[in-house]
């Protein structure tokens, strides 16, 4: 028996034409995409741009930072090298290869960016943030003040340009202008973990071990996986007299990073302190086979093995 068949659509004399989104149009809705996060659909439309235009130079700019963004630094510098080679005076791309070259610590790379940027618009907040940035890691840091300043003057609510320059004023010992600048940090961003965190520590240089295990409990309010925190909080609990305290803070630290040899070591001290030498012992050794050229873990294991009536070991550890 024939089966009924639906009846048949006239045939078409041509497949419907698909009309072109102009590019600039198709710029602006890759750009959306982009910014919302949706980094492969971005990345899509930016390479049907570049079908379309080889030579376009903002296409090849973006395609760059996403390339950044999801880790493949040198595919980025490449890619935004390119764009800067058909558009020299792009200043976002002088800026976002200064990111990238400074991923791959080519900080001398990333500096020279920042200032090709800058002389491009020296009204780029961001570029003296990021220059500053560079600077601090090549050990300029009061350069790196000055940088951090001018973007500060530029964008009074950059809350990154407040951190690092607290960041930078701590390392040169002026702690009261760096719980300053973190607090204005986090007077434009309340929920900035690592303002809350560094400002702790700077807290806790300054003899103030009650304020410091407050903002860390922030930065962990905010962050619960914030190993650094979960660190320095315990190290706080040690200043207090909470040593039992500071010990679950510690592993907490270590279960987010088990090689996290800080922490290692002082989980370790603080597991001496509480007379536990075997435990703390097996913490330094741990420390130690991380990072052999650890120093303070050589004296601490020195410290354990003496009171476990090893002189020789301890000698040998103390000489490391």
């Amino acid at each position: 028996m024939k089966q009924n068949s639906s009846p048949k659509q006239p045939a078409s004399s041509a497949a419907p034409v698909q009309k072109e989104v102009p590019i600039p149009q198709a710029l602006e809705i890759a750009a959306k995409h982009h910014n919302a996060g949706n980094l492969s659909t971005a990345e899509k439309l930016y390479r049907k741009i570049l079908v379309a235009k080889p030579d376009h130079a903002n296409a090849t700019h973006l395609l760059g930072v996403i390339a950044h963004q999801k880790g493949k630094h040198d595919l980025a510098v490449d890619l935004i090298t390119k764009a800067i080679s058909l558009q020299p005076n792009l200043a976002k791309a002088h800026n976002n290869l200064g990111l990238a070259q400074h991923t791959l610590l080519r900080l001398k790379d990333a500096v020279a960016s920042y200032r090709k940027a800058l002389a491009i618009n020296p009204q780029f907040a961001q570029a003296h943030g990021n220059l500053g940035v560079a600077l601090k890691d090549l050990g300029k840091i009061k350069d790196a003040v000055t940088c951090y300043r001018e973007a500060i003057a530029l964008k009074p609510d950059y809350a990154e340009a407040y951190y690092n320059l607290g960041n930078a004023l701590r390392d040169l010992d002026n702690p009261a202008d760096a719980v300053t600048s973190y607090n204005k940090a986090l007077n434009i961003n309340p929920r900035y973990a690592e303002a809350h965190n560094n400002l702790g520590s700077v807290l806790r240089d300054i003899g103030k071990p009650k304020e410091a295990l407050s903002n860390y409990r922030k930065a962990l309010d905010l962050n619960p996986e914030y190993a650094e925190a979960h660190n320095n909080l315990g190290n706080a609990l040690r200043d207090l007299g909470e040593p039992e305290e500071a010990v679950i803070s510690f592993q907490q630290a270590l279960d987010l990073n088990p090689e996290y040899v800080e922490a290692l070591n002082n989980l370790g001290a603080t597991l001496h302190e509480l007379e536990k030498l075997q435990d703390a012992t097996a913490r330094y050794r741990k420390a130690l086979d991380i990072k052999p050229e650890y120093a303070e873990a050589h004296n601490n294991l020195g410290s354990a093995l003496r009171d476990l009536e090893k002189p020789e070991e301890a000698v040998a550890s103390y000489h490391k």
